[in-house]
């Protein structure tokens, strides 16, 4: 919980809101949002996922007892809004 991002901001809106610049080395190397989002849809990137959107300041600290809930909005914000 905390995310700032909005399911009505379109891709474009996000990418300048946070300074996303791809690829983004951290996610894999990921070069576009859906790559971004496939990255994090792994469970096995979580932290990764996590520690980049605390770095562009769309995490917020919330529940951390609750990491499943944590990735699935970072992958939210990473692209899987329906924009």
């Amino acid at each position: 919980m905390g995310y700032t991002v909005s399911a009505q901001d379109s891709e474009d809106e996000i990418i300048k809101k946070y300074n996303i610049v791809f690829p983004i080395p951290e996610l894999g190397g990921c070069k576009n949002m859906e790559a971004c989002k496939t990255y994090c849809d792994n469970s096995s990137h979580a932290e990764s996922c996590i520690n980049y959107a605390k770095s562009k300041g769309f995490y917020h600290e919330g529940d951390v007892n609750q990491e499943p809930s944590l990735n699935n909005e970072a992958k939210e914000t990473l692209g899987d809004a329906k924009l």
